[in-house]
């Protein structure tokens, strides 16, 4: 097998990263990002290129990608200026 590609997913604002695996006859084959490093760090997955593996995102696309939450930043904010009005006025 060879590691073909990472492939992302955001279900329910969840970052989620895949390993892509490859057969050599074409078939493929998703692995979580957390069970694909569980394996190489148990030795189940061997290659020398997984050696110093720690991610499969740099940290810097990975901050790129938080930028998804910021449209609803203000939702929150009007919310949270909200219920501290109403407790506020509930303590007068």
């Amino acid at each position: 097998m060879r590691m073909s590609g990472v492939k992302t997913q955001i279900p329910d604002f969840g970052l989620v990263y895949y390993a892509v695996l490859e057969t050599p006859s074409g078939d493929t084959y998703e692995i979580r990002e957390q069970d694909f490093l569980t394996a190489i760090k148990s030795g189940h997955l061997f290659a020398p290129a997984f050696n110093d593996i720690e991610a499969l995102h740099r940290p810097m696309m990975k901050n790129l990608g938080d930028l998804m939450y910021w449209p609803v930043a203000p939702l929150f904010a009007a919310s949270w200026v909200n219920s501290a009005i109403r407790s506020t006025l509930n303590m007068l």
